[in-house]
């Protein structure tokens, strides 16, 4: 796999089946999209699913042989670390109650 910094890449795959290979990247970035979202609840699981994909970043780190993949695993544990300190040190708590208390009025967001 080779990432260049146009925003483009490559993936070399040598045997099986173009139809099962081609969607695997989709779905795979669907389920953890659809389980950081999921994590996204709770407050503890929003830090669990940090270090998580912090530590992800950390061992990519050391996989991959493209400095530009490097740069991106850093930035990302940066920004990452940023909004993990922002949400420990900051008073505010998300944006959840704050649009139930604002919005429900309407109806949008009631329990």
């Amino acid at each position: 796999m080779e990432v260049h910094a146009d925003e483009g890449g490559v993936t070399k795959t040598i045997g099986g089946s173009m139809w099962i290979i081609l969607p695997a990247g989709y779905l795979g970035s669907s389920f953890w999209g659809m389980a950081l979202v999921v994590a996204s609840v709770d407050p503890i699981g929003v830090q669990v699913a940090a270090g998580l994909l912090c530590f992800a970043l950390f061992v990519l780190l050391f996989l991959a042989d493209n400095t530009t993949v490097r740069v991106l695993s850093v930035g990302f544990m940066l920004l990452i670390a940023g909004f993990w300190a922002c949400q420990i040190l900051t008073p505010f708590k998300g944006l959840g109650k704050w649009l139930r208390s604002h919005l429900g009025r309407a109806g949008a967001f009631r329990r």
